[in-house]
């Protein structure tokens, strides 16, 4: 449904939202009957963008299906997260100044969480 004139543009839309296995599917379709990449963006009203990097990632996707992210890498290990919990459960009025000290370990509030 369109926006009307000058209403409030809503911020739960979601802007670029990934594209489901059977479209997918239907991408690499087209461009297996002979499609060019616009036309393909045309027709499924995506953009060509989306229509180029699906075709090249076409073969690292088995039966379309996303490979998933590495994501970002942990702040301190298991060992170390044990080794506060430890500490913090026997004095749980500690600061982190001297929690970092006991630890060794450079410790503050973002380190944490």
């Amino acid at each position: 449904m369109p926006r009307r004139a000058l209403a409030p543009i809503s911020g739960n839309i979601p802007r670029r939202k990934e594209l489901t296995r059977y479209e997918r599917g239907i991408v690499i379709g087209f461009a297996g009957a002979g499609a060019a990449a616009p036309r393909i963006a045309t027709e499924l009203s995506l953009p060509k963008s989306t229509v180029l990097e699906t075709l090249s990632k076409a073969p690292q996707r088995p039966q379309g299906i996303s490979t998933s992210r590495i994501g970002r890498p942990p702040k301190c290990t298991v060992r170390d997260e044990r080794k506060i919990l430890r500490i913090v459960r026997t004095k749980p009025r500690i600061t982190y100044r001297e929690l970092g000290f006991k630890l060794g370990l450079p410790v503050s509030q973002s380190t944490l969480y």
